[in-house]
């Protein structure tokens, strides 16, 4: 049994890869508790497929298990603490078993982390309304100038303890479980020069919602709608296609006399 103090938000990504890496190790999770972390050396773990998913707490029917005939080799259920949801720790014996691959449960997460923005924002508010308050009080009772700056002092540190949490709540929203309101797609123009058959987009779906447009003597031209940088997706088209630099366009709106000249 191993046992190790580390201050992670539950279920993001530096947890993740910090459970992954114990997983390598040999190392099984089986309890968090004031952000101790405690293993099992269970030899078993590193052919199992660790998925870390959010469910509200109101839909778990079954407490932790770990049974012979269960699909997974270990799920150990996290409460998070002042709200309705828990973070599921799970080793799927069977990597690729569509079955128990847990499904998509971004929106759980999403609603997890909006409700610390509100809160971040309740506590924003409220100190505001209770200092200005009693600066207001301070000023009519005549208190002297040095009083006077208490309160406005106590808001300003409660709002830079309070900004870096809302900024990284954030960041995680916008990597981690974005919704389309929070991100920035770009639309792309693709083109892919492949003689002998269609290219296979399918395989490039992560890099977001592809648009067939048409075909001419070989070339093969797509809209993307993407949020990633262009060239990360001539990158991965590339890639993933086994094509030359050369096989390849992509372009952008800020890219709009290279279009002309190619198409």
């Amino acid at each position: 049994m191993k046992k190790q103090l580390k201050l992670y938000f539950k279920g993001s990504p530096s947890e993740i890869r910090y459970l992954e890496t114990q997983q390598k190790d040999g190392y099984m999770l089986t309890n968090i508790k004031n952000g101790i972390y405690t293993f099992e050396e269970n030899s078993a773990v590193s052919d199992t497929k660790l998925q870390v998913t959010f469910v509200r707490s109101e839909d778990l029917k079954e407490p932790n298990t770990k049974i012979e005939k269960s699909p997974f080799l270990s799920v150990l259920a996290k409460q998070l603490n002042y709200s309705k949801y828990t973070v599921l720790y799970s080793y799927l014996k069977e990597k690729d078993n569509p079955i128990y691959n847990l499904a998509d449960t971004k929106a759980a997460e999403h609603e997890y982390l909006s409700f610390f923005k509100r809160i971040i924002f309740i506590l924003a508010v409220l100190t505001m309304f209770v200092c200005v308050a009693f600066w207001s009080y301070f000023t009519a009772i005549g208190k002297p100038s040095s009083k006077l700056l208490i309160p406005m002092q106590i808001m300003i540190s409660v709002f830079i303890i309070l900004s870096p949490f809302n900024i990284l709540i954030n960041r995680r929203i916008r990597k981690s479980c974005p919704k389309i309101e929070d991100e920035l797609y770009l639309s792309y123009s693709v083109s892919v020069k492949s003689p002998g058959s269609k290219p296979d987009i399918d395989s490039l779906k992560y890099l977001g919602a592809w648009r067939y447009q048409t075909d001419k003597e070989g070339k093969y031209y797509y809209n993307l709608l993407s949020k990633e940088p262009k060239e990360v997706i001539l990158h991965n088209v590339r890639t993933k296609l086994h094509l030359p630099e050369e096989d390849v366009y992509v372009y952008s709106q800020f890219d709009l006399f290279p279009i002309v000249m190619h198409f």
